[in-house]
């Protein structure tokens, strides 16, 4: 994402949102893309598939 971001600032066309998908969305590029180049990500957030998610069958 930091080369797509850096080649679209050498545009000048760099987009205050981003739309991506599941697979780019992470807690380390959503805040660099927000610190260094101020784009906001938009779309869905990964599954928590951890097992403490799971819930409790007690």
């Amino acid at each position: 994402m930091p080369t797509i971001h850096q080649g679209l600032r050498n545009k000048a066309l760099l987009p205050t949102t981003h739309l991506v998908d599941i697979g780019y969305i992470d807690a380390t590029t959503l805040l660099d893309s927000q610190e260094q180049y101020k784009i906001d990500f938009l779309g869905p957030a990964r599954l928590d598939i951890q097992w403490q998610a799971a819930g409790s069958n007690w």
